[in-house]
């Protein structure tokens, strides 16, 4: 089973939040860490066909936005009332 720790071992300026929901149900779903160079497999899709090394020089910052049944896509308000 892999840990925030080790995810965060190899992405260390990933805020806590990020990590914490998101990262380890992939890692223990199909290991950790990406195989370099990515492959076929899911890490590929889930990182945008990017390396971990360009993940790791990610900068983040923290943003509000409304995300109001209003401001959905008119596809989307569609797809809802489904």
């Amino acid at each position: 089973m892999f840990t925030v720790a080790d995810i965060q071992e190899k992405l260390p300026n990933w805020p806590d939040p990020v990590v914490n929901e998101w990262l380890p149900y992939f890692a223990n779903d199909i290991g950790w860490p990406p195989a370099e160079p990515l492959g076929k497999d899911r890490w590929g899709g889930i990182l945008g066909s990017r390396p971990l090394i360009w993940w790791a020089d990610v900068t983040w910052k923290e943003e509000n936005t409304d995300c109001g049944f209003a401001k959905l896509s008119r596809s989307t308000q569609g797809a809802s009332r489904m």
